[in-house]
């Protein structure tokens, strides 16, 4: 077909929509709203790591495992419940919403610290091992719900288009990560010592109580959320893109295409954006391919409500806190509460922590599929968090209740459920106190861009707390008090949260996520032979959709160019009387998919970087717990030394986002001072410096102990202040703030909307998948190091070599930076042009101009005298033309897509509009008055020909006298 020809236009089978959104922005989210996210997840990770973080020693000398052994089960634990929020990601964007998953998943998650507490104070100890796994996996499901929603929901606390909370949008990673590590920090601080000092029933009560409190208050803060509805699975999305391409693979789009479907925004999204095609004018008009789905307009009508923010954002902050300050207040002292209170053995406990976290980690992923997908954030956080609360309270009563034969089992079923709150609960809150904050509304935009920031110095702050009060009550008063306090941070951060409702921004979901994802890899795969410079009629661009804000033209990359036939319009598509979604996807539908798949390889190149990390919950424990800890009279609780990591980033956050930023920012011009990428490189780097400062720490105390003839006296206090780890514990606070931060910005700004709680629980996944490949590593090093006699990760680290277990890591580390560094070069970032805000989509007024000169209206990029132009003369050439299009999404439904020229004022306005049902508004009859002083313009959308022609030798007429 010659490049000539005139764009079509194609029913879509699937809705009929008009561009114009009806949903207002709201008044929700900001940090009003994010704050109390923010709490509810610091109260979640306060009580993960009151638990994780002295998991080994629970494991080691509580349920008497082998180091090795305990070691693998921390590591497993850690993988799995960073695995589950995965899951718990594709249930909240499909599903149940982030809020709810939330909600769910912190629910599961007390119930399984309070099943851990019971594990260890009511089951007999033949029961305990068991009971302790149960809890624990029990909360790895929490946190997979928990996780991949938390952030993203605190995260969409605040507007991209607003500037004031675009602007505290872009600091909100760090303050939500240094609010996780003062969570964890405390965690640490508090809990473990609670399980060393007094007891693991009180270490393991103390998360229940945290984390009841943070779920309060996260459900205080409801009514600021902006809480977005799932809308089904987002996958779906990505194989229709697929199969669209395929069936057209030999379509040429020069000589076959009919334009670019741009989609239609869904009804309940709140933002939707048109990814902008460089060569989309090249040689094709642009084209509207009506979607059958559901009828709607190109002007969007949403406007920003009095909900989110600050106002909105606070509560989820706040309700996050106190899910950190549980979560760390119970993983934190985990390692002690096995090996100490459950009697397993280091090894084995180790494996224990490291696979609750694990599964606590890959819970989020199902967590954000059902927030996203059928409950949407702000349910999946309620239930998350409730969930959340039940395990934490039976983690608690395993403890305190249960006898010693059962404590073991219910232990782990309880801090198993906490895993199932996390999976519903992290993927959830993050985002949903980001969707407070709108994109578009400058004033949020700024208050989003430092979100992140706070968010995680909330979670910093509630994880710290956690580990200098949950892990203190735990070693020195009991762990049943120890695991009873989070139970009360939770419930009170839930309430909290709860109060804030009337503020939040929430967005209902739209079913599964994945569904997209799907189409676009079917529709590529049906055209895999279509040509498209000889076959293709042009790129569909999709309609947006009723109710969506913003609409964003994603720029057509070179990179997956396979997919790109999923867009193509070919000549099936144009003799179909609806768009097939699985045959033919919009350009954004296309480029979403293309941003999973740039994330999957720095995702697999930061594995490493989490396996690091896992060693703060495992052997540093243990090598602290051998040396000097007394201050005075005061006993330090070696689970408590992580509170040293959390108060590092307690410093590292607010100095990088408020001296770092600002000096960086003049020399490279950027406004975060650095890209995403470079902040995550230098924490890969740091994490290398930590394993080789860990290394050497470790062969001084070897070399102390074998001095004073204390090699084969394992239990003995190695005449060496604990003071010599205070390198490795700051070099990986900074790792943390440099690298976890950019993890969670990167997976939540360069994910699709819709996934954007699977993002959340991308990142999250990454430490689940850490922790197993941990385990692994230490089965390897254990199988390899005994066939010459002596293991290197043995009961007895006097005379195990840890020190060359460090070295390893550093090597493999090492060797994951230059992987990463390979990625991170060819990474594309997204772009985005937002049709209300540039011309990119829209046809814009322009600026006052004196009456002598024409206005430079562009569409697309071009004047709109040049479309007018082109318009006429294929009307006049082509007989069977059935209609133009453009999308105008920022007239009002009243004005009914009409452009106004008025020739009395210096401005010149003019619109081109699409609408197949304005004749119950204005009947797009092309008429222009030229009897009054107003000139008004509709050049008509219209099925004739005659008509078209009409209105464009009328306009170009009133172009040309101008």
């Amino acid at each position: 077909m010659d490049s000539s020809v005139a764009p079509v236009m194609i029913e879509d089978g699937q809705k009929e929509t008009r561009l114009v959104s009806t949903k207002q922005k709201s008044s929700r989210g900001g940090w009003n709203a994010a704050i109390f996210v923010i709490f509810v997840e610091m109260a979640e990770r306060f009580a993960y790591y009151g638990l994780a973080g002295n998991l080994i020693t629970y494991l080691t000398n509580e349920l008497h495992e082998p180091l090795t052994t305990a070691a693998k089960n921390v590591n497993t634990w850690i993988g799995v419940s960073t695995l589950f929020p995965i899951l718990g990601a594709f249930i909240a964007d499909s599903y149940l919403g982030r809020f709810n998953t939330i909600i769910i998943s912190s629910v599961i998650f007390l119930l399984g610290t309070v099943l851990l507490t019971l594990s260890v104070s009511v089951f007999p100890l033949h029961l305990r091992k068991a009971m302790s796994f149960l809890a624990l996996y029990i909360l790895s499901v929490g946190e997979g719900g928990h996780k991949p929603c938390v952030q993203t929901f605190a995260a969409d606390q605040f507007d991209e288009v607003t500037p004031e909370e675009k602007k505290a949008k872009s600091s909100f990673f760090n303050w939500w990560y240094l609010g996780i590590v003062a969570a964890a920090t405390s965690a640490s601080l508090v809990v473990i010592y609670v399980q060393d000092n007094i007891g693991w029933t009180e270490g393991f009560g103390i998360p229940i109580g945290v984390i009841a409190v943070a779920l309060t208050i996260f459900l205080l803060g409801i009514k600021k959320y902006r809480k977005e509805d799932p809308v089904g699975s987002p996958f779906t999305g990505v194989a229709q893109v697929f199969v669209a391409a395929a069936r057209k693979w030999r379509m040429d789009e020069t000589h076959h295409g009919r334009g670019v479907y741009y989609g239609v925004p869904s009804e309940g999204q709140p933002n939707t954006w048109i990814f902008a095609r460089t060569d989309q004018f090249s040689s094709v008009a642009p084209v509207m391919i009506e979607d059958g789905q559901k009828e709607t307009r190109l002007v969007s009508t949403k406007q920003k409500s009095s909900r989110g923010g600050w106002n909105a954002a606070i509560f989820v902050i706040f309700v996050e806190m106190a899910e950190r300050f549980a979560y760390y207040g119970l993983a934190g002292n985990l390692i002690t509460y096995l090996t100490n209170e459950l009697h397993e053995p280091l090894a084995t406990a180790a494996k224990n922590v490291n696979t609750w976290i694990g599964v606590s980690t890959l819970f989020p992923i199902l967590g954000a599929f059902i927030a996203d997908s059928y409950l949407g954030r702000f349910n999946t956080i309620i239930i998350s968090s409730v969930i959340f609360l039940l395990g934490t309270v039976l983690l608690t009563l395993s403890v305190s209740v249960f006898p010693l034969h059962l404590r073991k089992a219910m232990s782990f079923l309880a801090l198993y459920i906490l895993s199932v709150g996390e999976g519903g609960h992290k993927p959830c809150v993050q985002t949903f106190a980001a969707d407070q904050f709108d994109e578009v509304t400058p004033e949020e935009k700024k208050a989003k861009s430092s979100f992140f920031n706070w968010w995680y110095l909330g979670i910093v702050a509630a994880a710290t707390s956690a580990s200098l009060v949950v892990i203190y009550v735990q070693d020195n008063i009991g762990w049943t008090e120890g695991f009873g306090i989070p139970i009360g941070v939770i419930a009170v951060a839930l309430t909290i949260f709860l109060l804030g409702i009337k503020k939040y921004r929430k967005e209902d979901p739209v079913g599964s996520p994945f569904t997209g994802v799907a189409q676009v890899f079917v529709a590529a795969a049906r055209k895999w032979r279509m040509d498209e410079t000889h076959h293709g009629r042009g790129v569909y661009y999709g309609v947006p959709s009723e109710g969506q804000p913003n609409t964003w033209i994603f720029a057509r990359t070179d990179q997956f160019r396979f997919l790109d036939k999923a867009m193509i319009i070919d000549n099936i598509d144009i003799s179909s009387k609806t768009r097939n979604p699985w045959r033919l996807c919009s350009l954004n539908q296309v480029e979403e998919v293309k941003l999973v798949l740039r994330l999957i390889p720095i995702w697999f190149s930061c594995i490493m970087f989490t396996v690091v990390q896992a060693q703060l919950h495992t052997f540093y424990i243990k090598q602290g717990s051998t040396m000097i800890r007394s201050i005075g009279h005061f006993h330090i609780p070696p689970g408590s030394l992580q509170a040293l990591v959390g108060i590092t980033i307690l410093f590292a956050v607010p100095f990088y986002d408020r001296v770092f930023v600002p000096i960086a920012r003049k020399f490279t011009g950027h406004p975060s001072g650095i890209t995403v990428l470079q902040r995550i490189g230098v924490g890969l780097f740091l994490s290398i410096l930590n394993m080789v400062v860990s290394a050497l720490v470790e062969a001084k105390r070897v070399s102390i102990a074998k001095e004073y003839n204390l090699m084969d006296n394992p239990k003995a206090t190695i005449p060496m202040t604990v003071w010599w780890l205070l390198p490795q514990y700051v070099i990986c606070g900074f790792s943390d703030a440099f690298a976890v931060v950019g993890l969670q910005e990167l997976f939540y700004d360069q994910m699709p909307e819709a996934l954007r709680s699977m993002g959340a629980a991308a990142y999250i996944s990454v430490v689940g998948v850490g922790s197993f490949i941990g385990n692994a590593i230490i089965s390897v090093v254990q199988a390899i190091s005994s066939r010459s006699g002596d293991k290197w990760l043995g009961n007895n680290l006097n005379r195990a070599h840890l020190d060359y277990y460090y070295w390893v890591l550093a090597g493999l580390s090492a060797l994951s930076l230059c992987v990463y560094v390979c990625i991170a070069m060819r990474f594309v970032y997204k772009k985005v042009e937002e049709v209300e805000k540039t011309n990119g989509g829209r046809i814009s007024p322009t600026a006052p101009t004196q009456n002598t000169h024409r206005p430079t209206i562009q569409i697309f990029g071009l004047p709109f005298q040049d479309i007018a132009k082109q318009l006429l003369v294929k009307a006049n050439q082509i007989s069977d033309m059935e209609s133009v299009i453009f999308r105008d999404r920022a007239a009002s439904a009243d004005m009914a897509f009409t452009g106004v020229i008025s020739s009395s004022t210096e401005e010149k306005q003019c619109f081109l509009t699409t609408d197949r049902a304005a004749s119950a508004d204005m009947a797009f009859t092309g008429v222009i008055s030229s009897s009054t002083e107003e000139k008004q313009c509709f050049l008509t959308t219209g099925w004739g020909v005659s008509a078209l022609t009409s209105s464009a030798l009328r306009f170009e007429k009133k172009l040309n006298e101008m």
